[in-house]
């Protein structure tokens, strides 16, 4: 089978694809069948080196922590699922760049029949990271107003829906490129991030929630409400570190890190499925153009999810 390594941190083309054998699964294990492999930008930092302190220096590494297939074989003591299952998968932080992947069972999720493949890899990482932005971080409810950043991408654009569908009052910020699609996903009120002036706006917000990595919190401060808070969904380190040596920003400013799981995951196919959540996927790329795929991930420019397409 082919799968996609580094062998050290570096750009783009430190990504290889090479031949390995085909895993066998273990007890309590399973064997996957890729057919969508998702992107998202911790990937690439990954592969950057920019997160050295989690990833470390044992190489070569497998990116990628989502994807959906089919069962292709179980391992002895695997009673939940059986071949030909088509399943969401839940690696971590890396391994799903493959073309088949053993897991554990405990860690891929039976896609119902409506439920498109494609869309079933998005919601893992993005999915499950907006649903805890939206409901556990921040509580939104009905009538709240909301701010999101980055409102076109994968994270923001699960966001904008969560709110939406609780009833708040949603602004959207995002390239201009993408406003048509975030206005169809239910924001109140879409604007290009380059020409929306905060300051002119008048407005405050009880919620703002930073999809995009670089709204600092000393300047987002000011347009909270009074008992407002402002929730990193995609944390930068300025976010972090604010977070860690200021008071005032430990009762306003929330640092979210994701948690996917098997049960998140299953209640956000469930909204896959009646229609009330829908992924938005900017662009497909055959699994041989994963360096063309990171390359459109770092430049910001995709509408919503990127994936890899396993053929």
């Amino acid at each position: 089978m082919r799968t996609i390594q580094i062998n050290r941190y570096g750009k783009t083309d430190r990504l290889t694809i090479v031949n390995v054998p085909l895993p066998k699964p273990p007890a309590g294990y399973v064997l996957i069948k890729n057919s969508f492999i998702s992107i998202n930008p911790y990937d690439c930092l990954a592969r950057q080196g920019k997160m050295w302190f989690l990833e470390g220096f044992r190489f070569p590494k497998i990116l990628g922590a989502e994807s959906s297939g089919v069962v292709t074989e179980v391992g002895a003591g695997v009673t939940g699922f059986e071949t030909g299952d088509r399943v969401v998968v839940l690696m971590g932080r890396r391994g799903a760049y493959s073309e088949y992947v053993t897991v554990p069972e405990s860690c891929i999720v039976r896609i119902p029949p409506e439920v498109k493949l494609e869309d079933a890899a998005t919601l893992p990482v993005a999915g499950t990271s907006a649903y805890d932005a939206v409901h556990q971080r921040a509580s939104v409810v009905a009538g709240v107003r909301v701010l999101i950043t980055g409102a076109g991408g994968s994270l923001g654009s699960f966001a904008v829906q969560f709110s939406r569908l609780v009833g708040a009052e949603v602004t959207a910020l995002c390239r201009e490129s993408k406003i048509e699609a975030v206005r169809d996903l239910g924001a109140t009120e879409v604007s290009d991030y380059r020409k929306y002036d905060l300051n002119k706006s008048g407005k405050t917000w009880d919620v703002i929630l930073d999809c995009s990595g670089v709204l600092k919190f000393s300047s987002a401060r000011s347009y909270l409400s009074q008992h407002g808070k402002m929730i990193a969904v995609l944390p930068g380190p300025s976010a972090m570190t604010q977070q860690m040596i200021s008071s005032k920003a430990q009762k306003k400013l929330k640092v979210l890190f994701g948690n996917p799981t098997a049960e998140k995951v299953s209640r956000l196919l469930a909204l896959v499925r009646n229609r009330s959540l829908k992924p938005l996927i900017g662009k497909e790329f055959p699994f041989d153009s994963i360096i063309e795929a990171h390359q459109l991930c770092e430049s910001g420019a995709a509408i919503g999810k990127i994936l890899l397409r396993v053929d």
